[in-house]
């Protein structure tokens, strides 16, 4: 367990996403707006894992799938995009993947791989986040379809501060990644993004790799780092993160 003063930082977080959950089991990105979306939605609930306002979110989002499996960003988008990966990840912790909303989002992803890479969107072009979260997802769900692909995409694509920490997420288990780790420590401590910094400190975590704590850094507006820095926290649940590939 941490000390004293990384419990405080964890629990203010923790109490800042209980008491800005909306009504309908969401958040938002920020708090009085009643908008809830899918990502701060699922990183909050991973947060609170375990506890009631997690089973809340999910029961939201099982309203947003589309027939296709796929899942909209927030309630009145019609498309489905890649917050899919995320609604499928929170499914395999809350429901288990033979659960047959999350199987179905299994299959979009599946199907929606471009030479084993995710896009932001359909017709885009791949990126490292959107890839990365599509390996967590299946992986999870103890599924390595395309993961193989997916893994180059990502050593091949060019890293920065910003697409680091879910890279380092999606190569899990990599023998890159002990090579990656001194330059994503540095970046960590060189940035001023809280959102990029709880990012690599999950990254580094999933992956074993030890990292200092960010005990002064305020409590972000934006609920969705607020999320990721609970998940980042040393006695956060970052290890729902982590995959038998680690």
């Amino acid at each position: 367990m941490g000390n004293s003063n990384s419990s405080l930082y964890l629990s203010a977080r923790l109490d800042k996403l209980r008491n800005t959950q909306n009504a309908d089991g969401g958040w938002a990105f920020y708090a009085r707006k009643t908008n809830s979306w899918v990502e701060p939605t699922v990183f909050a609930a991973l947060a609170l894992h375990g506890q009631p306002e997690a089973q809340r979110a999910w029961e939201l989002l099982r309203g947003w799938q589309l027939a296709s499996g796929g899942w909209r960003p927030t309630g009145d988008v019609p498309g489905a995009n890649w917050t899919t990966a995320l609604a499928v990840l929170l499914g395999v912790k809350v429901a288990g993947q033979a659960d047959g909303q999350v199987a179905k989002g299994i299959e979009w992803l599946r199907n929606n791989a471009v030479d084993g890479a995710w896009a932001w969107r359909r017709g885009s072009l791949p990126a490292a986040e959107p890839t990365a979260l599509g390996i967590l997802a299946l992986r999870s769900a103890g599924i390595a379809h395309s993961a193989k692909d997916a893994e180059g995409f990502l050593l091949t694509d060019k890293l920065t501060p910003e697409t680091c920490g879910p890279a380092l997420v999606g190569l899990q288990g990599s023998s890159q990644i002990r090579g990656l780790a001194p330059l994503a420590v540095r970046w960590a401590e060189e940035t001023c993004s809280p959102l990029t910094r709880a990012w690599i400190q999950i990254g580094l975590r999933v992956n074993g790799i030890d990292v200092a704590e960010s005990l002064e850094t305020p409590l972000s507006p934006n609920l969705a780092v607020v999320a990721l820095e609970a998940l980042a926290a040393q006695d956060g649940n970052h290890g729902l993160l982590r995959t038998e590939a680690a």
